[in-house]
């Protein structure tokens, strides 16, 4: 049969127990306007096969490790400062700014 999978189509109810999630959510994620659930529907029932929904989850996946937000925005900034020229430092970094004016008017 030309390219259709002879994989078995489960029931929102089955869908429910492998996934760990109601079928209310599943109904719910079905119909969404983004990123909706793939599904058949069969004389009004919902059947999904169970490799759509594995792809399909994979998509929402999560690391449980928390991002290194601080080694980023150092990262960034590093990039940033490496990136100016020394007369830009010195018009960003107001201790230099002071410290030249002060300079620039002693005699």
């Amino acid at each position: 049969m030309g390219g259709i999978s002879e994989e078995r189509l489960l029931s929102l109810r089955e869908l429910a127990g492998y996934a760990g999630l109601s079928v209310r959510t599943l109904r719910g994620l079905a119909h969404r306007r983004v990123a909706p659930l793939p599904y058949y529907q069969i004389a009004g029932k919902i059947l999904v096969r169970r490799s759509e929904f594995d792809a399909w989850m994979h998509q929402f996946r999560r690391s449980l490790r928390r991002p290194d937000v601080q080694g980023q925005v150092g990262r960034v900034v590093d990039e940033i400062l490496e990136s100016l020229t020394p007369d830009d430092r010195r018009a960003h970094n107001p201790a230099a700014v002071h410290q030249a004016r002060h300079h620039g008017r002693s005699r």
